[in-house]
């Protein structure tokens, strides 16, 4: 089983620079980003709702929650589909960013 987790990862690390690239015919690479971000969130939003465990932050962890998201999230996630279009190779940086999780 843990094998069969493992390939499920790396496939969608994988196919997300793939799926980035045609993405990146319609939108720029702050548009892929912030959908990136919104994924993420209806993600994390639905599994609130799914297991009914809130999180409780303070008004002070909310902005350091937003500065990290801004700098760990919103800032690569740009990045990548700029970096592809002007490289326009996908299937170098898809390899690399598969191969992560072997390190």
């Amino acid at each position: 089983m843990p094998y069969l987790c493992f390939i499920f990862v790396c496939l969608c690390w994988g196919t997300s620079f793939i799926l980035m690239d045609r993405a990146g015919h319609a939108f720029g690479p702050a548009e892929i980003g912030a959908w990136r971000m919104i994924g993420g969130a209806l993600t994390l939003a639905a599994y609130c709702l799914f297991t009914r465990r809130w999180i409780k932050l303070s008004r002070l962890d909310w902005s350091r929650l937003a500065l990290v998201a801004i700098l760990a999230n919103a800032w690569p996630y740009v990045i990548q589909p700029y970096v592809m279009q002007r490289a326009g190779e996908h299937g170098f940086f898809g390899m690399m960013v598969t191969l992560v999780p072997i390190a």
